[in-house]
């Protein structure tokens, strides 16, 4: 994505096109359109998502007296397993729904909410 941001997007501010959202980029500014914008603040909000539901779901022990444990550094096969569907369903979501859930959010005006 930074190959195609720093090096294909315009540097200007461009509002006949669209292109209003600045977007700093590894030190590069660039714009970009409701869309673009929207899918990169909906790809943040999901990476963050799955993390914090990474930290939630994880079993943990409580010990009195101190804090959760867990022992993710001897994981069993089905941490494995589960962890392996979780990203596999992520990335399919992404792939293969992900311009459709930009385009039905962009389409019921929830790009300002993103706006910086």
């Amino acid at each position: 994505m930074f190959q195609k941001y720093a090096y294909s997007l315009p540097d200007e501010r461009q509002p006949q096109l669209g292109r209003v959202y600045q977007q700093n980029n590894h030190g590069s500014f660039v714009y970009l359109t409701d869309k673009e914008e929207t899918g990169q603040s909906l790809l943040q909000l999901a990476w963050w998502c799955g993390l914090l539901a990474g930290g939630i779901i994880v079993p943990k022990s409580y010990v009195a007296g101190k804090t959760a444990t867990n022992d993710l550094t001897h994981p069993s096969r089905e941490y494995w397993y589960a962890m392996l569907a979780a990203a596999a369903a992520y990335l399919v979501i992404i792939v293969f729904a992900g311009q459709r859930i930009v385009d039905l959010v962009v389409s019921h005006g929830m790009v300002a909410a993103w706006a910086r």
